[in-house]
């Protein structure tokens, strides 16, 4: 792959997350945000690939870096209101803070950010990609995945990275997986997701109970608590499976 189809492929996926960031500054819904976060990772496997272990090609900005983590805080707020959708004590606690974060995204949606950022990657690209490099970061992240798998418990952070590695296997297009095996990092990065995500939701409620305490928070956060060990636990034997 040489620089002209690097440069165009880099030039889609831009143009696409151009078009998420406008659709995130008109409404931070949280159809809006997902789309974004979804292409700014996109651009991130790619640019991984690129030249995989080293920054000198540029990466993905810290001022879109800093979008990116406040939508996901948005997202947060957003995704617990859904779930606690009809306790109304929670969902007025929720509301309150979704509001703020709204605001701090709000500030830092820049409105030429993608267009400098632009710029800056397109500028420093290398000459070529070749099948070797591709293989070799295929290579490694399959490694790295295995790798993680077998620790004995999987911590927060492992499953964190073994789900970029596996987000960097569903989205880079060159890296020649079937539809099934594509079909297989996407569940398995969704399942990883799952765990995150109830991994929030236990870290909001034990804030909000710290605050509020009752009976009925410390309940909700105890089953929140062994769903999250429950959802670690089947990801785990589907990881043993995987890499047997």
């Amino acid at each position: 792959m040489k620089s002209l189809a690097i440069k165009k492929t880099i030039e889609k996926q831009l143009n696409q997350l151009q078009q998420a960031y406008n659709a995130m500054q008109r409404t931070c819904s949280a159809e809006a945000i997902h789309d974004f976060r979804v292409h700014v990772k996109r651009l991130r496997a790619f640019l991984r690939m690129v030249n995989p272990g080293t920054k000198k090609h540029g990466s993905i900005p810290k001022k879109l870096k800093a979008v990116y983590q406040q939508a996901g805080l948005v997202r947060n707020w957003q995704l617990f209101m859904q779930t606690f959708s009809r306790n109304r004590s929670l969902k007025r606690y929720a509301m309150q803070h979704l509001d703020i974060a709204l605001a701090k995204l709000g500030r830092s949606l820049k409105r030429n950010l993608v267009k400098k950022m632009r710029k800056k990657l397109l500028h420093r690209l290398p000459d070529k990609l070749g099948k070797n490099r591709i293989r070799t970061f295929r290579d490694n992240t399959l490694r790295d995945i295995d790798r993680l798998s077998h620790e004995p418990i999987p911590q927060a952070d492992s499953l964190h990275a073994i789900r970029k590695d596996l987000k960097d296997l569903q989205y880079d297009k060159l890296l020649g997986h079937s539809p099934s095996e594509k079909k297989y990092y996407k569940k398995l990065s969704d399942s990883i997701g799952a765990i995150q995500d109830c991994k929030v939701e236990v870290q909001l409620l034990e804030e909000i109970n710290h605050a509020h305490y009752s009976t009925r928070l410390r309940h909700l956060l105890n089953n929140k608590i062994q769903k999250k060990a429950r959802l670690i636990n089947e990801v785990k034997k589907e990881l043993d499976r995987s890499t047997r």
